[in-house]
C-alpha cells in the first residue's frame, strides 16, 4: 500500500516525482500474486498503480478518488472533535455508519487505506468495522494526554513533515472554541531547497487558523516565527527557543501567568530528530506532577 505521496525526503529525493519514484518500487517490484493497495484520492499514487503485476484493491474518500469506484468508499464525514470522526464506509456493497476514535481528518482516509489493506489480507467487513471502533493512537501519534493544572496536550512528536504538520494544526483547530491554543513546533527536516519556504507556511497557517500562541525551536525556527508574526499573530504570542528545555519553560511561564489555563490546548510536533517529546517531559516537571492519558482517564 502506499498511502500517498508528500513532500518528504526531498533532501534526499529532490522533488516530488523523485518521491514518487521511489515508492513506485514497491509497487514495480510486486510478484503476480500479490496485491497493491491504491489510495485512488492521490493521482500520483494512482500513476504509479499502473505499473507492477498482481492483483488491485483501492479505497477514496474524495469525491474526485471514488470516481474510479474503488473497493472501499467513504462519505458523509463529521469531525467529532476530540472524539474522533464520524462517516459512512463502504466496502464493495456493504455500507456502516461508524465512529472511529481518531482525531483529525486525515485519519479517515487512513482508516480506509486500513480497511483496504485488511480486505486485500482476507478480513471480512463486519471485522473491519469492528477493528476500526476499537482503534488507539500509538505513542507520539496524536496522543490526547492532560497535564497538571489541567493542560490538554495532543502528543504528535513522532515525525513532521509539511502535510502532516498542517494536518495536525487543522486537528487542533477542531477542539471547541472555548479554548486558547498553542503550538510547540520543532523543525522539519529532509525538505531539501524547500525548507525555509515549507517552514514559512507553517509559520503563516498558525496565524491562519487563530492559534494564540506559538514557540518553535530548530534551524527554522525564525522563518516559523517571522511568518506567523507577519500574518497576524502577535510578537508576545510567538517565542523562538534555544531548545525544548528553553520552550518548556516558556510554557510553564505562561501557565503561572494564566495566559494559558486549565482547558486550553497544546500540540507538540517535530521531525524525529527534534525529540519534541522532551519538551513535554520538561514541561511536566515545571507544572508539578505525572500527566496521564484522557483515554484513561475517561475510562478509569
Amino acid at each position: 500500500c502506499i498511502t500517498n505521496v508528500q513532500a518528504a525526503h526531498l533532501e534526499g529525493l529532490g522533488t516530488i516525482d523523485g518521491v514518487a519514484a521511489a515508492k513506485g518500487e514497491l509497487f514495480a517490484a510486486m510478484r503476480d500474486d500479490a496485491v497493491r493497495v491504491i489510495n485512488y484520492d492521490d493521482p500520483l499514487v494512482r500513476r504509479l498503480a499502473r505499473q507492477g503485476r498482481g492483483g488491485r484493491i483501492g479505497f477514496a474518500v474524495s469525491r474526485s478518488g471514488r470516481r474510479y469506484h474503488p473497493e472501499v468508499r467513504v462519505t458523509r464525514v463529521r469531525s467529532l472533535g476530540v472524539a474522533g470522526m464520524r462517516f459512512t464506509l463502504q466496502i464493495n456493497d456493504r455500507q456502516q455508519r461508524l465512529t472511529v476514535p481518531a482525531v483529525g481528518q486525515h485519519n479517515v482516509g487512513n482508516c480506509a487505506a486500513a480497511a483496504a489493506i485488511a480486505l486485500a489480507a482476507g478480513v471480512g467487513p463486519d471485522a473491519i468495522v469492528r477493528g476500526l471502533g476499537r482503534y488507539r493512537s500509538g505513542d507520539k501519534r496524536l496522543r490526547l494526554r492532560r497535564l497538571p493544572r489541567g493542560l490538554r496536550v495532543v502528543d504528535d512528536s513522532y515525525n513532521a513533515n509539511p502535510a502532516s504538520m498542517a494536518a495536525a494544526l487543522n486537528t487542533v483547530r477542531t477542539f471547541g472554541d472555548r479554548c486558547r491554543r498553542a503550538a510547540a513546533l520543532g523543525d522539519m527536516l529532509e525538505l531539501g531547497a524547500g525548507a525555509a519556504a515549507a517552514h514559512r507556511q507553517i509559520g503563516r497557517l498558525v496565524a491562519e487558523l487563530g492559534y494564540d500562541f506559538l514557540a518553535v525551536t530548530g534551524q527554522y525556527a525564525e522563518e516559523t516565527a517571522r511568518a506567523a508574526e507577519k500574518s497576524g499573530l502577535a510578537p508576545s504570542g510567538v517565542m523562538v527557543c534555544a531548545d525544548t528545555d528553553a520552550m518548556a519553560a516558556w510554557f510553564a511561564g505562561l501557565m503561572a501567568e494564566e495566559r494559558m489555563r486549565s482547558g486550553d490546548w497544546l500540540l507538540v510536533k517535530g521531525s524525529r530528530s527534534m525529540r519534541m517529546e522532551l519538551m513535554l517531559q520538561s514541561l511536566e516537571l515545571l507544572l508539578g506532577n505525572a500527566s496521564w492519558s484522557l483515554t484513561e482517564k475517561s475510562n478509569g
